[in-house]
């Protein structure tokens, strides 16, 4: 379990989150992609479960993953945590809220704004002040301050927590730790990555599988090379020959790609077996894929993990940032921008859903001159405004250029709010002053 800390007053202090939890039981678990938010939601519901074993009088836990939820106007939001949660609750809506540890994984994950806006409010009711309540979420979508809630941040790993965690891992050979350990400490991209919870057991995983001095030094390349495993070259690693109901690798890869886009465009993070067969059916001609067809190969995905069930109706990606990098992947495809340039305008025009997707896409792309040059015009009012560029807009190019490694500055002509964002961010160094050549 990493490290977290909270702010008070400006000042950052580090807890464990078990003792932390422990402690005050209202909190805002904010962390970004990757970093451990639903296996620690796990974790501390398991944790409660055991002491209320030992303390009948304990608060039950109840995990509810939101992604799930659906906004149903005419149910009480205690209800449609209760239908969101792993295994169903039957009439928890009337069961005391302060008897209850509520733990509420992903809301950065809810399809619908509304929805939203009713768990918060529900969340700073008065008459609520005394439920424990445990929020997590990716921090561009929540405030960054709720009422009530004590705010959370969870940290990346250390170099000793990277270290412990290789060193525990199960590895076939002996020399696996150390010739992985060396591999990061002589590999400084690879080690920052290594930082995030989700990415180190990635890496850690393809280590085994393709040795440590084959691991991509990429984030979207580890992702590309996971993704590829688990369709199939994993099973081939390891000389096991398992039916495949698509058998063509490209196909199975170019379905999953379309279906995942097709998802997220929709905001579904989770899904019904007939709304993702329909998609599988649709991404192809007819003639190639039938509703059996695409029924049986969801299922060889349930089998690889590709997919997994959320609840007993709901299945998801096994992480969102799968789907999330298999959408960009389908928008890299794309000869024309067109796509992507509606992706950028909905990630404006919204709370920010497709930001890690277009961040993803920039990273495979590695060069988003264009998409920069003709940025102004697609800002919204509100962010294209002011004197000072929107921060939205700020953290999206910050990120682009951390990944989009080929962007050319002499090729760039930005304007507006997007050059007074260049400036701000320094790119260039002072070698390229925006200003200066008229552009803002």
């Amino acid at each position: 379990m990493g490290p977290l800390y909270f702010i008070i007053h400006n000042n950052r202090i580090t807890f464990d989150a078990l003792t932390l939890a422990s402690s005050i039981p209202r909190l805002v678990f904010r962390g970004a992609l990757g970093m451990g938010k639903t296996t620690l939601s796990k974790r501390l519901c398991h944790e409660m479960a055991r002491k209320m074993k030992d303390d009948p009088s304990q608060k039950l836990p109840v995990l509810a993953f939101l992604s799930t939820a659906r906004d149903e106007r005419n149910h009480k939001v205690t209800k449609i945590i209760a239908d969101a949660a792993r295994e169903s609750f039957h009439s928890l809506e009337n069961f005391p809220v302060e008897e209850v540890n509520w733990v509420l994984d992903g809301f950065d994950e809810i399809e619908s704004s509304n929805l939203r806006e009713r768990i918060l409010e529900w969340c700073t009711a008065p008459e609520n002040s005394e439920t424990n309540i445990i929020l997590s979420s990716r921090p561009s979508i929540i405030p960054p301050y709720v009422p009530g809630l004590t705010p959370v941040a969870l940290l990346p790993f250390s170099s000793s927590q990277i270290k412990a965690f290789i060193e525990r891992f199960p590895w076939r050979k002996p020399s696996g730790a150390d010739q992985l350990l060396t591999v990061l400490e002589k590999t400084p991209d690879l080690f920052n990555l290594a930082q995030s919870p989700l990415l180190l057991t990635l890496i850690t995983i393809l280590s085994q599988y393709i040795g440590p001095e084959r691991l991509p030094k990429r984030k979207e390349e580890i992702y590309r090379v996971l993704v590829k495993l688990l369709t199939g070259d994993w099973d081939f690693a390891k000389g096991v020959e398992r039916p495949q109901t698509i058998q063509e690798v490209d196909l199975r890869l170019a379905i999953l790609r379309r279906t995942a886009y097709a998802l997220y465009s929709m905001k579904k993070r989770s899904f019904t077996k007939n709304e993702f067969v329909t998609l599988v059916t649709n991404s192809i001609p007819a003639s190639f894929i039938d509703h059996r067809t695409s029924l049986d190969f969801l299922d060889d995905l349930i089998r690889d993990c590709i997919i997994i069930p959320l609840s007993r109706e709901e299945f998801g990606f096994f992480h969102f940032s799968i789907q999330e990098y298999l959408a960009a992947e389908e928008l890299a495809q794309d000869i024309t921008t067109e796509r992507v340039v509606n992706a950028i305008q909905e990630y404006f025009r919204s709370d920010g859903w497709w930001e890690e997707t277009l961040v993803f896409y920039a990273g495979i792309k590695r060069d988003v001159s264009v998409l920069i040059n003709e940025l102004h015009r697609n800002l919204t009012t509100k962010i294209a405004g002011g004197d000072t560029p929107h921060q939205s807009l700020v953290r999206l190019l910050r990120r682009w250029f951390d990944v989009a490694d080929f962007t050319k500055l002499d090729s760039l002509n930005p304007r507006g709010s997007v050059a007074k964002a260049l400036t701000i961010l320094n790119v260039g160094a002072g070698i390229v002053p925006w200003e200066k050549y008229g552009r803002i």
